[in-house]
């Protein structure tokens, strides 16, 4: 994640060039985050650990499936491959982890931007200012897929159910600093 302010250069200008390109700044948040682990849920249940077991982990199947994430449609591709997990055996515990270290959700990459004029008004007082603001939150309009269904043996496991983020927002702002 990274932050930043940057104010236009300008600041002694006079006259109209001073009105028109004094008090301009733009500023920033970019967040870029990997995918939080996924672990696998749901099978049989055991009298033990209050009913809850996991799956087992099939050795050498991905558990991903081979579509790539720039390409990845939910309503067509499902994101978890269902032959890498199995039922355990009766009143066993099954051998999937909490999260398995290899398998993520998507990666998500967000930049907001703001764009700020600021005119001052020194005849009122000496800081007094009216500032008008554009801010972009989600700039790129980047689509985040939710999190995949990973409860096992139910019918939509490894299919994606929705968004995870919202699209662009566009507000527009007035404020009058004194």
């Amino acid at each position: 994640m990274a932050s930043w302010v940057y104010e236009l250069p300008g600041k002694n200008l006079k006259g109209l060039a001073g009105g028109v390109l004094k008090g301009w700044a733009v500023s920033g948040i970019t967040d870029y985050h990997s995918g939080t682990p996924i672990g696998f849920g749901g099978g049989q249940n055991t009298p033990i650990f209050n009913g809850a077991n996991r799956p087992d982990r099939v050795a050498g199947v991905s558990a991903r499936s081979n579509v790539s994430a720039g390409s990845f449609d939910p309503h067509r591709d499902v994101y978890l491959n269902p032959a890498a997990i199995a039922g355990p055996a009766a009143y066993t515990i099954g051998t999937a982890g909490p999260r398995e270290p290899d398998l993520r959700t998507f990666a998500s990459y967000n930049e907001n931007f703001s764009l700020i004029k600021r005119t001052y008004i020194p005849n009122i007082r000496e800081n007094f200012n009216v500032e008008l603001r554009a801010d972009f939150f989600n700039l790129f309009n980047r689509v985040v897929f939710g999190g995949p269904n990973t409860s096992f043996g139910s019918p939509g496991f490894g299919t994606v159910g929705g968004q995870a983020n919202s699209p662009r927002i566009i507000q527009l702002g007035f404020r009058i600093n004194y």
